[in-house]
């Protein structure tokens, strides 16, 4: 591979690729992505390549998304199919993570930001920057932001938080946190204790993340308080629906309004019982922990990508 070529993802030209921790992979650091691997020879290339123009920002979100974990992703054949299909952003939780991006780079009260970086874009899952620009209109309409210079589309657009701007970004920003954690919502019954064991736990400790439920945790608070705390606290949460209960589904249906990845499972006996608005997801229905381990770890480093704690090689 050359030393400069299109960024695969977003098809960014002129992006610096050089070899990666293999010989066997090479490592692209792209102006809007950041930085992934990919191994020439395994198919992954030509898959890549045949993304829908429609997909791109999706998986372009995916890299920059494990950079701010700290991560250099190696994308495989297998995350890219479920990587491209994630869900795309929706207007409001685009300009959420607009002011969040804003916060994240403002160091001092006078410092601006210019929101026609491309890094903007991949934080956004939108290439259009005539998309982004409406999002900085709204932003400033509400006082929330304050345009330094007049920009034109193709301009750098330079803006400040206003101080309500700086307390709506961290109260937004709450949702967007960069954690460690993976919860478990599941049924307690003893049943369950190898299925933890063998299943939930090593598999979130494979994908580099802490494992959490939380029955395991000390505290004299109410216990609803203290799972809205910690799915709160969470990167994802994983929600197993065996033994239908009733606190699965509400942990569940508290993290997807909060905008938290949920990754659904349930072992294959109890599926059809799962309640019918469950069933459109793309659930791992598994019947050993060993399987529910191997799979589940799969799902979180394509969905999620590569936790921060996962062992380097």
């Amino acid at each position: 591979m050359p030393e400069a070529a299109d960024c695969l993802v977003c098809e960014l030209p002129q992006q610096r690729t050089t070899e990666g921790a293999t010989h066997l992979r090479y490592r692209t650091i792209c102006e809007r992505c950041g930085a992934y691997e990919i191994a020439p020879m395994d198919g992954v290339f030509t898959t890549v390549l045949q993304l829908q123009l429609e997909q791109r920002p999706i998986f372009s979100h995916w890299v920059y998304e494990q950079n701010r974990l700290g991560m250099v992703p190696n994308i495989t054949a297998e995350d890219i199919p479920i990587i491209s299909g994630r869900r795309r952003f929706s207007y409001v939780e685009r300009t959420r993570l607009l002011l969040s991006y804003i916060l994240e780079n403002t160091t001092s009260p006078a410092q601006t930001v210019d929101t026609a970086s491309l890094k903007v874009q991949a934080a956004l899952q939108q290439f259009d920057p005539a998309y982004i620009n409406s999002i900085v209109h709204y932003l400033r309409e509400e006082g929330f932001l304050t345009l330094i210079q007049p920009f034109r589309l193709g301009e750098s657009a330079h803006v400040q938080l206003t101080p309500r701007g700086l307390m709506q970004a961290e109260e937004w920003g709450r949702s967007n946190v960069v954690s460690t954690q993976g919860f478990v919502a599941m049924w307690f019954d003893e049943q369950m204790h190898p299925v933890w064991e063998k299943g939930f736990h090593p598999a979130i400790e494979a994908a580099g993340y802490r494992p959490h439920r939380i029955d395991r945790k000390e505290h004299v608070n109410k216990i609803c308080d203290e799972i809205i705390a910690e799915i709160r606290r969470s990167r994802f949460v994983v929600a197993d629906f065996t033994g239908q209960r009733g606190g699965v589904y509400y942990e569940a249906g508290y993290a997807s309004g909060r905008d938290t990845p949920v990754i659904w499972t349930c072992r294959k006996d109890h599926f059809e019982n799962v309640h019918f608005d469950i069933r459109q997801y793309n659930s791992i229905v598994w019947m050993t922990p060993e399987e529910l381990a191997q799979r589940l770890q799969v799902r979180i480093e394509a969905v999620i990508g590569d936790g921060p704690l996962k062992p380097r090689v």
